[in-house]
């Protein structure tokens, strides 16, 4: 591969030129400022993450996606593992010039209004936190970043899987799903639900087993209990508003109301806790996983090996919603979907698998409650259980368009 070079600026403005070029074994990136130019050269990256950051290097110094997804097609054989991958080094580049203008600009602008207007005094601080954790959680904050040129520059978003590729990735999940549903994974449903009630009880709390306890008492993700961009407000004496719905293309969609397998109140106070904890801190849901997710998972195992992993305090809860409360006529797989944020049935399916015990019978009821409305509106299909979303003009078999909501 020759050389390629690319002219990006910076977020306090200056410019800066990177030249890259990989060849053999050698990858060299140079990186040329106003005042001085330094070298680095490495072997050809044999671990993941630096793989991916020199394939980001190479994008960022403008190397076309065609050559840089040739190279990851030689280290990720399978449609599943290059999909995953091409999506993580897309988040390891950096926001096209463009971009970084906007969003200072916008920045630049909102403080200025609220310095002038006293309305507006909360805006700013939504906006960082917004930025910061890469979606928007209010309509806004949402509008203002819509309202930005996309993030990344073209030929990094080109950097992407085909759509057959996509297509069996999709068709391999749906697969996994039925291997899943063939036996039920038995867990100690009642103890489990002890120990998160106590889990969040405790004066002096640990933010690990804190976060485990709230993904199982909410149903939420590790991103949604730890990034700092959701939003919990009580709705009664076993329910939560929920803002910031994890994987949404253009931020975290509407608010909706949750079920909790505690009350409400103490869960939002353990979840202010926890955020106490964490210093307040906005984490991108990249970031939040790489910080979390390990400790969380390892916690898990050596607690509560049947769940399997920390995600699966997901599908637990999902179990213990269906049977803690009165959901009148709707179905299991609908409430499913409603309480866990999905677009269709077949993403619930996987998280229903789990076998509470017989003692979990006993468990008392929490009352009735109300599976939330149809998660999709207009401008969407359900087409055999799969929510479909025609990008923004576009047509069917035309490229993909980029997402409307620049991430940071």
């Amino acid at each position: 591969m020759g050389g390629t070079c690319a002219r990006v600026m910076s977020e306090c403005g200056a410019y800066t030129t990177y030249t890259s070029e990989w060849r053999n074994n050698i990858v060299t990136v140079t990186k040329h400022t106003d005042t001085h130019a330094y070298t680095t050269k490495r072997e050809r990256p044999r671990h993941g993450m630096e793989f991916r950051r020199a394939c980001a290097e190479a994008l960022d110094a403008g190397a076309p996606a065609e050559e840089v997804l040739a190279r990851m097609r030689k280290r990720y054989t399978t449609p599943r593992s290059l999909h995953v991958q091409t999506c993580l080094v897309r988040q390891l580049c950096a926001p096209a010039p463009a971009y970084a203008a906007a969003r200072d600009a916008l920045l630049a602008e909102v403080q200025q209004q609220q310095q002038e207007e006293e309305d507006h005094q909360d805006l700013l601080p939504r906006l960082v936190r917004s930025l910061a954790a890469g979606r928007a959680c209010d309509p806004e904050v949402r509008a203002l970043l819509a309202a930005l040129p996309h993030r990344l520059p073209p030929n990094v978003y080109a950097l992407r899987a085909t759509r057959a590729e996509v297509r069996e990735v999709k068709r391999l999940s749906a697969r996994g799903a039925v291997e899943k549903n063939r036996t039920r994974r038995r867990v100690d449903g009642r103890a489990l639900l002890a120990a998160a009630r106590a889990g969040i009880a405790e004066s002096k709390q640990d933010p690990i087993d804190l976060a485990l306890a709230l993904m199982l008492l909410t149903g939420r993700r590790t991103c949604e209990i730890l990034n700092g961009a959701s939003t919990f407000a009580i709705e009664g004496e076993h329910a939560l508003r929920f803002g910031g719905q994890a994987k949404r293309r253009g931020g975290g969609g509407a608010d909706y109301v949750i079920p909790t397998l505690a009350p409400a109140a103490r869960v939002a106070e353990a979840w202010h806790a926890l955020r106490a904890l964490q210093g307040q801190a906005v984490l991108s849901n990249e970031a939040t996983s790489r910080r979390y997710q390990g400790t969380l998972s390892r916690r898990v195992a050596a607690a509560w090996p049947q769940v399997g992993c920390a995600h699966g305090m997901r599908g637990v809860y999902a179990c213990m919603a269906l049977r803690l409360f009165d959901w009148g006529d709707a179905a299991d797989a609908y409430v499913a979907m409603g309480i866990l944020g999905h677009r269709g049935l077949h993403e619930s399916l996987v998280y229903t698998p789990f076998h509470l015990g017989d003692a979990f019978a006993d468990e008392p009821r929490l009352g009735s409650f109300t599976p939330p409305p149809l998660p999709y509106g207009d401008g969407e299909e359900e087409t055999e259980g799969v929510a479909v979303v025609p990008p923004s003009g576009s047509s069917s078999g035309s490229s993909p368009t980029p997402p409307t909501f620049p991430v940071p």
